[in-house]
């Protein structure tokens, strides 16, 4: 083979060596020849590696490297390392190689070879004796694969300390404090970020505004979209945006010159990562992708706060649903123990909390009940669920609870019974109601049979005045009759004060309010309640300043205090003190289903109080009852407080009592605040009624309607005496007929309210059609349901209470006929 031929041959082998392989002629360590992979590495040609030596291009970490390298190439030895030595690559690249160098010595006579001439030292001109061989592996592959596979590994680190962190995340504020931990965390993985924030949709809270961090403030909110244009294109397109130093200027002119550029991604759950850098290029592919994996943990963990805040708000709500709840709701595990209790079950059972939780369901259901524990339990977790079991628990101090009981199981994983939900409504109240609803109806009957006794026995009272009056005016003042007809008229009277007791229970009594003031009506009735109290009883009055107004009939608000008054000095058998005080109070609507029936509202308050003996729960629950009392047979009729009960009723109030055996009792009226200063007229009573002095009319005609036969006479009778001409109807119709027949004129209508078919009311109403400018008097025993709501005079409208005194009623006649019309068509 020629010389030729043996150069290619080698050129050959070189090239196709996958390492890097260089010829080089020791001791100088001059490069001789090169393959392939050593002329791509070196980005040289032949012919400039061949004025290049091995130093030229292969360097070391450190100068023992050199010098060790140094000594192979000049003692021609064998040489090897596996790293610290570096091949020179285009534009100054140090390329890490694995380095090899071996010396190979060519025969002096070998067949086929050339001599070799001395001082030969090219390959043209003919191979040296001794040559070397170096050979480079390019280790750039496997290092960039380490690299990669370290980076993998720390950034997997990175990423499961931020998922620890996240564990414990309670609300999106805790996301937003991880902040400074996965910017070190990308850092720590070589990504040069200097800043970060997060844009989130409105409502959602956290933002990022002038470099800053904050939670929702609608004060300083600024819409990062229209803030960042390139916020808008990642949340449109769903990619990573990268924002250089030309756009930032642009767009974001108010930046700090020194950010070089913004990287933008989109996050899973909606919003965006904006992260910033002071190196130019920061964020290469593998980067933005470190950066896409971080922002997919803060999704994560954005999901996870906002799944807790709603499970927080959800248990908050089951919390205030539960303490509002006035039954007790006890949740149990599926074994029977109590896991937790709402405050009602406390306050029925009167154990706190602590004491419960943990405690076998018997601790507070006791073991009568049975469906907790045992069989029963395993019934009721299959069944799963029980409704409205009458049943009796115990409290803490074995008082007894009366209560439905209720119980739903729980349904866990796969159908298993998680827990227990029972609910107990105490039926206590329930009864305590349904008793007062059936005092209540017995009441109403009772009042309704007292009103109809006291409106026939006031026709029959009148009667009996009315003929006294007729006898006693014809006899002399030394007459020996008079005496016997004054006693019968002073037991009628006596009567007639039973009746409106029994009208006042009843609630039928005519009331005429006007607007008052309490502290006015205490302050006048003092020295009469001073008598009444009497010696070794203390009267003490407080009134406050400014009370309320109230619309009341100020004769029956007397008569309550007069009534409340007495029934405190009775109770004071050794002597005490009585109190009278008065309030304002606005009741609202949680203190009055706590005060019972009493209406959401303004009310001044009356306090009659004593220190008297008190009473017990059996006496409460009849005081209001007619004909009930405590005192001996004789000292009392036992209508005194139920004509309180009525007229405070009637007037619109409500009566409460607090007493108890040795501590007294305080009886509370509540009368509601006026809305309207307007006061209703007064009518005349009978006290009002003086001397027969005017001037007996002469010849005034009348027409006198009722339907009680004796009544009716016994009126016209004492009328025609005083030379009035009397016109006589049995009912409304007839009263009618006589109005469109009589030819004369009708001064005035003195009609009764309660008749057959038509009543006073509307008699009125179309008799003042036939004849305008009639006077009109109404005489009833309980014209409540006729002449007004609860029994209120409409204005303009007289009124007297039979049984009426004759001097009353000629004084009202004269007193009526001699003004003008104040009775207009109804």
């Amino acid at each position: 083979m020629n010389p030729s031929g043996h150069e290619s041959l080698l050129r050959a082998l070189l090239d196709a060596c996958l390492d890097a392989v260089l010829l080089f002629r020791p001791p100088d360590g001059r490069i001789l020849d090169a393959g392939r992979v050593a002329l791509g590495l070196a980005a040289l040609t032949r012919e400039e590696l061949s004025r290049r030596t091995v130093l030229d291009l292969v360097s070391a970490d450190g100068p023992e490297g050199r010098t060790a390298l140094e000594r192979a190439l000049s003692s021609a030895a064998a040489f090897e390392s596996p790293e610290g030595f570096y091949l020179a690559g285009r534009d100054g690249e140090r390329i890490p190689i694995h380095l090899s160098i071996r010396m190979a010595e060519w025969a002096a006579k070998s067949p086929g070879v050339p001599p070799v001439e001395p001082g030969a030292d090219s390959a043209v001109e003919g191979v040296p004796r001794s040559v070397g061989v170096l050979v480079a592996r390019d280790l750039s592959p496997r290092r960039k694969a380490e690299q990669a596979l370290r980076l993998a590994l720390l950034k997997e680190e990175a990423m499961g300390r931020i998922r620890d962190r996240i564990i414990s995340i309670r609300n999106r504020s805790d996301v937003l404090e991880l902040r400074e931990q996965w910017l070190a965390e990308l850092r720590g993985l070589g990504i040069p970020v200097c800043r970060a924030s997060i844009q989130l949709p409105v409502p959602q809270p956290g933002y990022f505004r002038s470099g800053g961090w904050f939670l929702e403030d609608e004060s300083t909110y600024r819409d990062p979209i229209a803030a960042h244009p390139w916020v808008e294109e990642a949340w449109r397109t769903g990619k990573p945006v990268l924002v250089n130093r030309e756009r930032l200027a642009r767009e974001w002119p108010e930046l700090e010159p020194e950010f070089q550029c913004v990287l933008e991604v989109p996050l899973p759950g909606g919003g965006s990562l904006g992260v910033n850098s002071l190196v130019p290029g920061a964020f290469d592919e593998a980067g933005i992708r470190t950066v896409q994996d971080f922002a997919g943990l803060i999704s994560e963990g954005l999901r996870r706060a906002q799944d807790i805040e709603a499970v927080r708000e959800q248990q908050r709500h089951l919390s205030n649903v539960l303490d509002s709840m006035a039954e007790s709701v006890v949740v149990l595990s599926a074994q029977g123990r109590i896991l937790t209790v709402n405050p009602a079950t406390c306050a029925i059972w009167g154990y706190e909390e602590k004491e419960l939780v943990g405690e076998p369901a018997q601790k507070l259901f006791g073991k009568e009940l049975g469906i907790l524990e045992g069989p029963g339990l395993e019934d009721l977790l299959r069944r799963g669920s029980v409704r409205n079991i009458e049943t009796m628990f115990r409290s803490r101090d074995s008082r007894p609870i009366e209560a439905l009981f209720s119980a739903s199981v729980i349904p866990g994983e796969q159908g298993r019974p998680q827990g227990i939900v029972c609910v107990s409504y105490d039926a206590s109240q329930r009864k305590r109601l349904e008793e007062q609803l059936r005092q209540s109806q017995k009441m109403e009957a009772i009042g309704r049979l007292a009103g109809g006794v006291a409106h026939d026995f006031n026709n029959l009272l009148t009667v009996i005045h009315g003929y006294c009056d007729l006898l006693l005016s014809e006899l002399h003042d030394f007459d020996p009759a008079r005496k016997p007809i004054e006693e019968i008229q002073k037991v009628g009277e006596r009567a007639a004060v039973l009746t409106r007791h029994l009208l006042a229970f009843s609630r039928r009594q005519v009331v005429q309010p006007q607007v008052l003031d309490l502290n006015q009506v205490l302050a006048a009735a003092e020295a009469m309640l001073r008598r009444v109290t009497g010696e070794g009883i203390e009267l003490v009055t407080r009134s406050e300043p400014g009370l309320w107004r109230v619309v009341a009939d100020p004769g029956l608000i007397e008569q309550v205090v007069l009534n409340l008054v007495i029934n405190s000095r009775d109770a004071l058998t050794r002597g005490g003190t009585v109190t009278l005080s008065t309030s304002n109070l606005e009741v609202q609507q949680a203190e009055a289903h706590r005060l019972g029936r009493i209406e959401p509202g303004c009310y001044a308050v009356l306090d009659v109080s004593d220190t008297g003996c008190g009473m017990d729960a059996e006496t409460l629950s009849h005081l209001f009852e007619p004909f009930f009392t405590t005192k001996e047979r004789g000292r009392g009729t036992g209508l005194g407080l139920a004509t309180v009960y009525g007229i405070i009723r009637q007037s619109g109030g409500q009566i409460a009592v607090d007493s108890e055996p040795g501590r007294g009792s305080t009886f509370r009226v509540y009368l509601p605040r006026a809305t309207e200063e307007a006061a209703g007229p007064n009518a005349a009573g009978p006290d009002a009624a003086g001397p027969d002095t005017r001037p007996t009319p002469v010849k005034e005609t009348l027409l006198l309607v009722e339907d009680e036969e004796v009544v009716r006479r016994m009126t016209r009778e004492t009328l025609e005496l005083k030379d009035f001409l009397v016109l006589e109807a049995a009912d409304g119709e007839a009263a009618l007929r006589i109005a469109r027949e009589h030819a004369g004129p009708i001064h005035l209508l003195l009609t009764d309210v309660v008749m057959p078919g038509m009543n006073g009311r509307e008699l009125v109403g179309r008799l003042a059609a036939l004849r305008p400018g009639i006077k009109v008097i109404f005489v009833s025993g309980y014209p409540r349901d006729i002449l007004g709501p609860e029994g209120s005079l409409p204005p303009g409208t007289e009124f007297l209470q039979k049984p009426v005194p004759r001097r009353t009623l000629l004084k009202k006649i004269r007193d009526l006929l001699g003004r003008p019309s104040l009775v207009e068509p109804l």
